[in-house]
């Protein structure tokens, strides 16, 4: 027995969901018969008949037929739900230049040097994963570094940039700041990006991600940034 409220309005889209993802695994037989007499014109005498499993798991038939008919295009290949991209570059800025002091994306100022902005860089990976595919939400996953600034949560401050790679001089900043994730020292944790950011992403407008504070409040150390695309066609 099930305590609670009727689940069917909660659940429903997910099983609907679920329903889609097996029903598009199926391949649909129209009609299935036998006899011990040859059925007639249309039909064409299987030779051969082979089985196996695709990448996916899902159980397939060939058969090979001895006439003339030509072979059926191949289906087509379902794209991945989910796919992961994992920064190829990181690092931070601070006077206009990268910062050679700072092995990990730095946001804030904590010795009255300079503020420090830290940035993680993708290439091209982002827009090719989304190309030709619906974007449904767009996740990226960041470690704050312990010793860095106060042990209490502090917030993220993070922008969008437009570099595939770190730049020589200044990180120049895009959209934001958004504060969508905060962490204590040591911390982990996930935070899912606006809509009109994984839109950007998606495109190729943007290219990256960012972090910038002022000043010894918000200053931290962070290290990660593995974005996780979720596609729904």
């Amino acid at each position: 027995m099930r305590l609670g409220p009727d689940p069917g309005g909660t659940d429903e889209a997910s099983v609907r969901r679920i329903a889609e993802d097996a029903a598009a695994d199926l391949i649909a037989i129209s009609s299935y018969t036998w006899g011990t007499a040859s059925p007639g014109s249309g039909y064409e005498q299987v030779t051969a008949l082979w089985t196996r499993k695709d990448a996916r798991g899902t159980g397939q038939l060939y058969a090979q037929i001895g006439g003339s008919t030509p072979s059926p295009a191949p289906p087509p290949t379902r794209p991945p739900k989910t796919v992961t991209i994992t920064a190829s570059a990181s690092g931070s800025w601070r006077g206009g230049r990268p910062d050679d002091y700072a092995g990990n994306p730095i946001q804030g100022d904590w010795t009255g040097g300079g503020n420090r902005r830290g940035g993680w860089f993708y290439g091209t990976a982002i827009a090719a994963a989304c190309a030709g595919k619906t974007v449904s939400s767009m996740r990226v996953a960041f470690t704050r570094r312990a010793g860095s600034g106060v042990n209490a949560k502090r917030p993220l401050h993070l922008y969008l940039h437009g570099y595939t790679s770190p730049p020589s001089g200044q990180l120049t900043l895009g959209d934001g700041p958004e504060e969508l994730l905060s962490l204590s020292a040591g911390g982990r944790g996930t935070a899912t990006l606006p809509a009109s950011w994984r839109a950007a992403l998606a495109s190729g407008s943007a290219r990256g991600l960012a972090i910038y504070a002022s000043g010894r409040t918000d200053y931290m150390a962070v290290t990660g940034g593995t974005i996780s695309i979720n596609f729904s066609a």
